[in-house]
Parts: structure tokens; C-alpha cells; sequence
């Protein structure tokens, strides 16, 4: 148990570090024309660099499995597009630190209510509700009904997601396997 609890603080403390240094290849954003609408790479461009090079290394990293899907493409470089200007370092450190602690949960959903955009709880609403936040975005953006579908159920458990088919249900579980690896 507290080697796993030293693990998770090592992959935080290397996430933390990694997103103050993140950086992206102008070329590497203009290879992305081929896997997202021209209003998704809009979206794409306005993550700060931090989200995407996350987002670009989930794309790579599920490129390098062998995945060719589009629509599973899009949707690594999308996923957590909602989260854009909304989740600065010290509030995503202050969620990582909610989450660990099983009442920090309720604290997370009492923050978590729906606010305002200008309210100051409103960066946590987005935190939890950044799948459903994004999915429209990328639906307004004209990504396919499958990347929609995909982005929306990001951190949904797939025991827990109804009516998908066996297709669908392997995506999501490959995308949210390499999303939370990275």
C-alpha cells in the first residue's frame, strides 16, 4: 500500500514538472490537420502548451500501439479540451491533493456545484465536469458523433457506460488507459 502511494506521488510530482516544462513543435500542430476538423484544431491551439503535449502524447502514444482510428485520434487530441484556461497549476496540484484524500471528495463535489463562469468555483466545476464540457465544445467544433461520444465518457468507467458496443467500449478503454499513463 505505501509503495503504491509512493508511486502515485513520483507519477504526480513527474506530471507537475513536466507540464511546467511542456512544449510543442509548430510542426508537430500542423501534422494535426489531417485528424481534426479546421474548428478543432482551433480548439486543439487554444489548450495552453501543458494540455497539449498531453494531449499529443496520449495521440502518440496511441499511434504507437497500432491504433488508426480517426474519430480515437481526435479524441486523445481533444479530451481534455475543456479544461483550457480554466485549471491553472495551483488549482489542478489542489484537485490531485482532493482526490487523494477520500473526504477531499466531498469537498471536490461541494466546490464542484454548478457556478458562473466567473465565480472562483467554477475552475473546479470544470475539473469535474470537463468530459461532458468538452464533448459539446468538440461537437460545436464538428468532430464526429464518435469522437463526441469518446471525449464525453473519458473518466467514465466502462462497467458503468450503457448501451455501447464492443467497438466503442475498446476505444474508450484504450483511450483511458494511455490517458492515464501519461
Amino acid at each position: 500500500m505505501v509503495v503504491n502511494w509512493l508511486r502515485r506521488v513520483r507519477y504526480r510530482g513527474q506530471q507537475f514538472f513536466a507540464a511546467l516544462h511542456a512544449r510543442v513543435a509548430p510542426a508537430e500542430v500542423e501534422s494535426l490537420h489531417a485528424v481534426l476538423p479546421p474548428a478543432g484544431l482551433i480548439l486543439f491551439q487554444r489548450m495552453p502548451a501543458a494540455d497539449q503535449r498531453h494531449s499529443l502524447d496520449v495521440y502518440h502514444a496511441l499511434r504507437s500501439a497500432g491504433y488508426r482510428d480517426a474519430d480515437l485520434l481526435a479524441a486523445a487530441l481533444l479530451h481534455d479540451v475543456a479544461k483550457a484556461g480554466r485549471l491553472r497549476i495551483w488549482r489542478r496540484v489542489a484537485l490531485v491533493l482532493l482526490n487523494a484524500a477520500a473526504p477531499g471528495r466531498r469537498v471536490l463535489a461541494r466546490l464542484a456545484r454548478p457556478a458562473a463562469a466567473s465565480s472562483w468555483r467554477y475552475p473546479f466545476y470544470v475539473a469535474v465536469h470537463h468530459p461532458a464540457l468538452g464533448a459539446q465544445q468538440a461537437e460545436a467544433a464538428g468532430c464526429s458523433a464518435r469522437t463526441v461520444w469518446l471525449i464525453a465518457h473519458h473518466q467514465t468507467p466502462p462497467i458503468d457506460v450503457r448501451g455501447a458496443d464492443a467497438a466503442r467500449l475498446a476505444m474508450l478503454q484504450a483511450l483511458q488507459k494511455v490517458d492515464d499513463e501519461r
